[in-house]
């Protein structure tokens, strides 16, 4: 998650600047640039993720940014805490990265009915 906020992460768009004959357009849309927001919240299969993840922990919009990421995560409320958001945050920047970094003849995801069908019982319980 560290290298994710630090904005490191081996994206297309960062190899491009070291290597002008690589493209930054996204191996999987072929539309945007593969940039840290267009990876882990921008692209359909990522929000196809954080949609049901964000409305479990109470939050009905769309992240659109990193910035509001992090500024979501911050925020506490008694039906949210912060170590909450964190840890799911956390699970979810993982399973989108490892998910979108397999070979490209390997691309079958997981659905995202799939990986909610796999999150047993309320997260919660797990921090009582």
């Amino acid at each position: 998650m560290w290298v994710a906020h630090l904005n490191r992460l081996p994206t297309r768009s960062r190899i491009a600047r070291w290597s002008p004959q690589a493209s930054p357009l996204c191996c999987l849309c072929n539309s945007f640039e593969k940039t840290r927001d267009h990876l882990l919240i921008s692209y359909d299969y990522s929000s196809a993720i954080w949609s049901p993840v964000l409305a479990r922990l109470g939050y009905y919009h769309n992240i659109l940014s990193w910035a509001e990421f992090m500024s979501w995560i911050r925020v506490s409320s008694s039906r949210c805490p912060s170590t909450l958001r964190q840890l799911v945050a956390q699970a979810t920047v993982y399973h989108l990265w490892k998910q979108q970094q397999r070979p490209p003849q390997h691309h079958l995801y997981l659905s995202p009915f799939r990986v909610q069908a796999h999150r047993q019982g309320d997260p919660q319980r797990h921090l009582s």
